[in-house]
C-alpha cells in the first residue's frame, strides 16, 4: 500500500493563503419585545408569595380539591378572615 503524503497544515493557515471574506453590514431591525402573557383576573393585583411546610400544603391541596375551589379563593377567605380579626375591612 502506497503511504499518503504527509499535509503540512502550518503552509495552509499562513496568513498569505488566507482570503478575507468581507462580512455584509446588514441593518437589522430591532427585535419587538415578546409579548407578555396577560390575565384578565390579575390586572391591577400584585402576587403574593409564601411558603408551606409539606403537611400544611399536602392538606390545603386536598381541601381545595373536596370543596372544589382554588388556592386563590381559599387564601382570599383565609385573608379577609385575617383581616376582620384585625378590626379591618375584607378587601383582599
Amino acid at each position: 500500500m502506497a503511504r499518503q503524503p504527509k499535509v503540512d497544515l502550518g503552509s495552509i493557515i499562513q496568513p498569505e493563503n488566507v482570503k478575507e471574506i468581507p462580512i455584509p453590514k446588514t441593518q437589522s431591525d430591532p427585535k419587538p419585545e415578546p409579548k407578555k402573557r396577560s390575565y384578565p383576573s390579575r390586572e391591577g393585583k400584585i402576587p403574593v408569595q409564601f411558603f408551606l411546610n409539606k403537611e400544611a400544603h399536602r392538606q390545603l391541596k386536598i381541601t381545595c380539591a373536596e370543596t372544589d375551589r382554588t388556592n386563590q379563593d381559599i387564601m382570599v377567605e383565609a385573608l379577609n378572615a385575617w383581616f376582620q380579626i384585625n378590626d379591618k375591612p375584607p378587601i383582599a
